[in-house]
């Protein structure tokens, strides 16, 4: 549990320092303001129940530890020359059989530790002239009593001491808890409205967030479901990773998310009554980085037509922005884009002339890619971005689908 409380406490503290250099950016909006109060209350009490739990939990364990240790280092030769005093004379029998190691010592359990000590005591006081051959002597057995006096008084005058430890361990895990409680449904929830704003800040919260949260590993794949026509974000939309089978429920802003996946390639699988299923195959998702990957459902009485649209010229290396007007008010529309004579890289951007830092597509010549703006970029973008990746002239058509809904 304190390794839990450990990781918890690194995480928030990069979402700390986060926040502390992006003050300017989030002190604008209310509840993020107030969210980020509380966080902070939270992360004060936080870092003294785990300081308390810590403390009390080394003072009774170290202690307890060091002694032991003591005792068994001083056992050691005695019970080597109990073992050679059993082998010189077979006639005499032992409480105990010491064919036992140093380490086989340690391994014992505190009450089988207790009994061996007892055994080792007996038989020396029983056969004391006769150990002596195997220089075992009657100060030894004094000393050796003198080291387990205060190791036993560990679990005797120290109770009250076990005891506070217990309940600095309760009330961190009654910390972990509310923490765990707190900063999905008050200071994520809050983030959240920096979504599409503020995307960059977004995504550096959430990687603070999940990246360094506990038992972090892998990256995060997470994405916005939203309805094709109005582009507004659908709630409780299960959104399945078919390689784990694992299931991200969109929140009220239509946001799913998968932390902590090993790298590689995933498919995302969308199912929702009254629209179009939805499948995603081949996303990558790299070690520590952030996958962005937007989803777009059609209604199922819906159809979507291409015009003949325009084609653009784009020279070997170069970068040009394209502003478009969105169909009939669309917000998210769709794309038949054609790519030939070398590869394009296009993403729909707020900058004119700058590609989306996360979402963009790739169209290789001759292999057309009906696509979505969310899947390329943030919602109300009207810069389409497109880059030649080769080093010969190409140009790339885009065909604005028009979405309908079927009588």
């Amino acid at each position: 549990m304190i390794k839990i409380a450990i990781e918890i406490n690194n995480m928030t503290g990069v979402v700390k320092d986060l926040l502390n250099e992006t003050t300017a950016i989030w002190n604008t909006y209310p509840p993020m303001v107030s969210s980020q109060v509380i966080f902070l209350a939270k992360c004060t009490e936080f870092q003294s129940a785990l300081d308390s739990a810590i403390i009390n939990t080394k003072i009774i364990t170290s202690d307890k530890v060091a002694k032991r240790k003591a005792i068994e280092n001083f056992m050691h030769p005695i019970i080597v020359g109990l073992k050679l005093f059993a082998k010189a004379n077979p006639t005499i029998e032992l409480i105990y059989d010491y064919d036992i190691s140093i380490s086989g010592v340690r391994k014992l359990s505190g009450a089988a530790f207790k009994v061996l000590y007892d055994n080792v005591r007996t038989d020396c006081t029983d056969n004391l002239t006769g150990l002596a051959t195997f220089n075992i002597t009657q100060q030894m057995l004094t000393d050796l009593d003198a080291l387990i006096g205060p190791y036993e008084a560990i679990f005797s005058k120290t109770q009250l001491q076990i005891d506070k430890g217990k309940l600095a361990r309760q009330n961190l895990k009654d910390f972990i808890k509310s923490f765990r409680a707190f900063l999905p449904d008050d200071l994520d929830v809050a983030a959240e409205y920096f979504l599409t704003i503020n995307p960059e800040f977004y995504d550096a919260y959430v990687s603070a967030r999940e990246i360094n949260d506990i038992g972090s590993h892998g990256g995060i794949l997470r994405g916005v479901v939203a309805e094709a026509i109005t582009g507004i974000g659908l709630k409780g939309i299960n959104v399945k990773l078919q390689e784990t089978g694992i299931i991200s429920k969109t929140n009220h802003l239509g946001l799913f998310y998968f932390p902590k996946l090993d790298a590689g390639s995933y498919t995302l699988q969308i199912s929702k009554k009254g629209y179009k299923d939805y499948i995603v195959w081949n996303i990558p998702v790299m070690e520590h980085k952030i996958t962005v990957k937007n989803i777009s459902l059609i209604k199922e009485k819906a159809s979507i037509s291409f015009p003949i649209g325009s084609t653009i010229s784009v020279a070997a290396g170069a970068t040009v922005n394209n502003p478009l007007s969105l169909l009939g008010g669309t917000p998210n529309p769709s794309f038949l884009l054609t790519a030939t004579g070398a590869q394009m890289k296009v993403s729909m951007s707020l900058l004119t002339g700058v590609h989306d830092a996360n979402l963009f597509k790739i169209i290789n010549p001759g292999d057309p890619l009906n696509v979505s703006l969310l899947e390329m970029g943030q919602a109300g973008s009207t810069n389409m971005v497109i880059t030649n990746m080769g080093t010969v002239a190409g140009t790339l058509k885009v065909q604005q689908g028009i979405l309908e809904l079927i009588p």
